[in-house]
């Protein structure tokens, strides 16, 4: 399987900082690709959420580093890539869970992290970013949001109740599947999806290039301002070929 991919993050019309984070690393050998892709959006309810969305993208890129260095594709097996990276995500949110403590403030940060190798997609899975899969015109969410919902002044709204960083022990969705030709992951904080639809992606087809995927990306953020979107706007698109 050779992947693609392209991302984009922006500040938005009305935010002061961006706190979203984005991890887009794909590797090649032997004809073959592995790839890591995740958006991670800072709690904006509490505090320094760049800095919490900062430390999982910068253990990612670590983590996935140290992976190439190593890693054989077409014969690691990769249900013990998936176990090994579970493991690192929860050593992260520790890691976070003490900064929280040594610094003495609220923090934290969701967390959507797709993992592909082999014709295989892995998901890791906290708070309310998403992951899509976009498959012959259709666009089905993978991911499940953490949220509740709540009447707060006469109106319901959605509250988010889980994230990397609120408790020492982390809670996460774990999902995997296979992978076909043509199959394209969007990853994105909720800045993107408030106003998606699946006509926005149609202009992709499966002979997309690298920067056509970067180019998507910016224009999808664009398209979603455009639209009243107020948020931080942050996506990954993964193209499996």
């Amino acid at each position: 399987m050779k992947i693609v991919e392209g991302c984009a993050s922006d500040i938005g019309s009305v935010r002061e900082s961006n706190q979203d984070r984005v991890c887009c690393m794909r590797f090649d050998q032997g004809g073959e690709s592995i790839g890591l892709f995740a958006v991670c959006d800072g709690i904006g309810g509490l505090e320094h959420g760049e800095i919490a969305s900062s430390l999982l993208t910068d253990h990612m890129k670590e983590w996935f580093e140290n992976l190439i260095s190593w890693v054989d594709i077409g014969k690691t097996e990769p249900a013990i890539l998936f176990s090994h990276l579970k493991d690192a995500a929860e050593s992260w949110n520790e890691e976070l869970c003490r900064w929280r403590a040594e610094h003495n403030v609220k923090t934290g940060s969701t967390m959507s992290l797709l993992l592909l190798v082999q014709r295989r997609y892995y998901i890791i899975h906290v708070g309310d970013s998403r992951v899509y899969r976009y498959r012959e015109n259709f666009l089905e969410q993978l991911t499940t949001d953490n949220s509740v919902a709540r009447l707060t002044n006469g109106k319901m709204k959605a509250y988010l109740n889980n994230y990397v960083g609120k408790q020492e022990q982390l809670w996460f969705q774990a999902l995997e599947g296979t992978v076909e030709k043509a199959d394209l992951f969007i990853v994105c904080s909720d800045g993107l999806y408030h106003h998606l639809l699946p006509q926005d992606l149609e202009a992709l087809d499966n002979r997309r290039c690298q920067d056509d995927l970067n180019r998507l990306c910016a224009n999808l953020v664009q398209t979603m301002m455009q639209r009243g979107e107020k948020d931080n706007i942050s996506v990954c698109l993964a193209l499996a070929e």
